[in-house]
């Protein structure tokens, strides 16, 4: 491609960041497996612990404090294991937040009032949208979403809130689109569905998903914008920080399309009056980067047989 002739470092750094990833979720799954060891290895210390007490006589008291000692060793070493895997800044994980009781009406102002805020940052730091953009959910931009999927809509909305802040902070060109993953199930989005809101559904590849069934599930989003590419390094540092367990799942780059890059916009786009300066008479070329996350999260794990 164009961008990696004139770039060719920038292939080597996408080289690095796959091969990186692909060591963090063989790094996540193995951690998975061995807190099943452990909780194998607790079990096994509970059950012993039963049988000792049944017996005639009882264990001593030294036993029973060396037990007591391997299950406390073993709780903590899987509870180390476990918040390591929500990422650095757990108070911000939606999957760790209690469910707020809401109704359609709670939920589509509060997507709406994140849209607005969203808005006026992008405007702030000199983002270009386009007039009709929701950051994913357009879907309800009239209305809120089924009552059944109320709970997933919302989790959604905290990680795409965390995306769209990082995504803006790296001053990109123009924001494209916030896409966010399909809902599964009757009470989600019929995958033959039409309408509007559909474009800002995707369904991530199983090949690419860190997805390992009992072990780790994700959610899935996509971040398409135009930009140098100093906007996508700084996006993925953001992300690189794990404040949220969100891994880099894939990175497409091409070259900027007149409609693309911002630079002359139609009626259908916001330009941010906040960048004062007039443009350049000769325009630096733009890419086009479409950005795959998944946000991970730890399968909680049933009884050891």
């Amino acid at each position: 491609m164009l961008i990696f002739r004139q770039y060719p470092w920038f292939g080597a750094v996408l080289v690095l960041l796959g091969l990186a990833l692909t060591a963090e979720i063989g790094a996540i799954c193995e951690r998975r497996s061995a807190l099943r060891r452990l909780e194998a290895q607790l079990d096994r210390r509970r059950r012993e612990w039963k049988k000792l007490a049944a017996t005639t006589p009882a264990p001593t008291p030294e036993n029973a404090r060396v037990i007591e000692a391997d299950v406390a060793r073993g709780n903590s070493a899987l509870a180390a294991t476990e918040a390591e895997c929500r990422g650095g800044n757990p108070g911000m994980d939606p999957s760790q937040m209690p469910a707020a009781v809401a109704t359609r009406t709670d939920v589509f102002f509060a997507l709406a009032d994140f849209v607005e805020k969203a808005r006026q940052r992008a405007v702030r730091l000199g983002v270009v949208l386009g007039l009709d953009e929701r950051f994913g959910f357009s879907a309800y931009a009239n209305e809120g979403p089924d009552p059944r999927v109320i709970p997933a809509v919302q989790r959604q909305r905290a990680i795409i809130e965390y995306l769209a802040a990082a995504l803006l902070e790296a001053r990109p060109q123009q924001l494209l689109a916030i896409q966010r993953e399909r809902l599964d199930g009757a009470a989600g989005t019929p995958a033959g569905a039409m309408g509007p809101g559909m474009r800002d559904l995707f369904a991530i590849e199983r090949t690419a998903s860190a997805r390992a069934r009992g072990l780790v599930d994700t959610t899935a989003f996509r971040l398409v914008f135009t930009g140098q590419t100093a906007a996508l390094r700084k996006l993925l540092n953001k992300l690189a920080g794990f404040d949220l367990p969100i891994l880099v799942r894939g990175i497409e780059v091409e070259p900027a399309s007149a409609a693309e890059t911002g630079s002359s916009p139609g009626r259908d786009a916001l330009v941010s009056p906040a960048i004062g300066s007039p443009l350049p008479l000769v325009m630096t070329k733009l890419s086009k980067f479409t950005v795959t996350v998944e946000f991970i999260e730890l399968v909680p794990a049933g009884p050891v047989p």
